[in-house]
């Protein structure tokens, strides 16, 4: 959907910006985030930043299984 071209963009040029911990990761690195919106011009940041961070809540576990397979 148009209204959701932001977030999608901005999810795939940070999604391995992640902030890990020893179980590992655990969230998205939300200043990567507000520098990729900045640097491509978001203007609704907030509704951009909340959709993103949405995404990362699917992803992380996606990554956090991959690790676990290796």
């Amino acid at each position: 959907m148009p209204e959701n071209e932001d977030a999608i963009r901005i999810f795939n040029l940070v999604r391995y910006q992640l902030v890990m911990a020893s179980g590992g990761a655990v969230d998205l690195l939300h200043e990567a985030i507000h520098r990729a919106m900045e640097l491509y011009g978001v203007r609704n940041r907030r509704e951009c930043f909340e959709k993103v961070l949405t995404l990362g809540r699917w992803w992380i576990p996606k990554v956090n299984e991959k690790k676990g397979d290796e």
